[in-house]
Parts: structure tokens; C-alpha cells; sequence
């Protein structure tokens, strides 16, 4: 079964990987904030501010979780639709063990 999904590692890469930089999003805003000083007005530093004070936290969380479920999705669909370039060794051993197939 896990052959038949062979998409799917890339796609939950993408997820683990958004979801670190995600991590990152308050720590970088802080660090803007102290390189560019809090007396500075400026649409992106209001931004900042609200983003930091939770202001959008509902909007981010909507859109990680569609991020992450489009992506496993995609992932899977790309997988069923798209085939594997050539059979791995392992795949190769598997279908050779098993009484069912015709061993090809």
C-alpha cells in the first residue's frame, strides 16, 4: 500500500517545512521590529504589531490548516495519477515473495 501513495513523503515534507517557518513568523517580526525601532510608522511595522499581538491568529490558523490538507491531498492525487518512473529493489523483493502475484 505504501508504494501505491509514492507522492506522499514529498507532500508531508512540504507540510513539516511550512510548518517550521510558521514557527519562525513571530521571531522574525521581533527581530524587524527591533532593527527597525518601534517609533517608525509604517503599514508593514502596524502589520507586525498586529500580527505579534494575535490580531490574526484565527486567519493563520484557516490557512495552515488548508495549506497542510491541500497539500497531503495533492500529494495523494498526484501520487494515484502519476506512476512511479521504475520499481525500486525493495518493491521488486516484495512482489517476488508474494504468492498472489504472477512475479513480474
Amino acid at each position: 500500500m505504501a508504494d501505491r501513495f509514492h507522492c506522499l513523503k514529498y507532500g508531508l515534507a512540504f507540510v513539516l517545512s511550512f510548518i517550521g517557518v510558521k514557527m519562525l513568523l513571530p521571531l522574525l517580526a521581533e527581530g524587524v521590529i527591533m532593527v527597525v525601532g518601534d517609533d517608525t510608522h509604517s503599514a508593514f511595522l502596524d502589520f507586525t504589531h498586529r500580527f505579534l499581538s494575535g490580531e490574526y491568529k484565527q486567519e493563520f490558523i484557516n490557512i495552515s490548516l488548508g495549506v497542510a490538507a491541500g497539500a497531503i491531498f495533492l500529494s495523494i492525487i498526484l501520487s494515484l495519477v502519476l506512476h512511479p518512473s521504475g520499481a525500486t529493489e525493495e518493491s521488486k523483493l516484495f512482489r517476488s515473495l508474494d504468492p498472489d502475484s504472477d512475479g513480474n
